[in-house]
C-alpha cells in the first residue's frame, strides 16, 4: 500500500517540478520565490518518497523476514547513510 501512494506522490511532485520548469524556461524573470521552494519541495519528496518509502522494505536483508525485503547488508547501509 505504501508504495502504490509514493508513486502517486512522485507523480505529484513531478508534476509541479514540470509546471515550474516551464515557467523558468518560458520566462525567467516572472518566476516567483514561492515556485522556487516548491520545486525545492518537490525534489525533496520525490527523493524521500522513492529511496524511503518505495524502495523501503526492498532494501533491507531478506534474512531480516520482513515483508517485501529481498536487499542485503550493503543495500540497508546505503539506505541508513542517505536516510537516517
Amino acid at each position: 500500500c505504501q508504495k502504490i501512494f509514493s508513486s502517486f506522490s512522485i507523480m505529484g511532485s513531478s508534476l509541479i517540478l514540470a509546471l515550474v520548469y516551464k515557467k523558468w524556461k518560458h520566462d525567467r524573470s516572472r518566476l516567483d520565490p514561492y515556485q522556487r521552494i516548491m520545486a525545492g519541495y518537490s525534489v525533496f519528496d520525490i527523493l524521500y518518497s522513492f529511496f524511503y518509502w518505495f524502495l523501503g522494505s526492498w532494501m533491507a536483508p531478506k534474512e531480516t523476514g520482513w515483508y517485501g525485503a529481498v536487499g542485503n547488508t550493503v543495500t540497508c547501509n546505503m539506505q541508513g547513510f542517505f536516510f537516517f
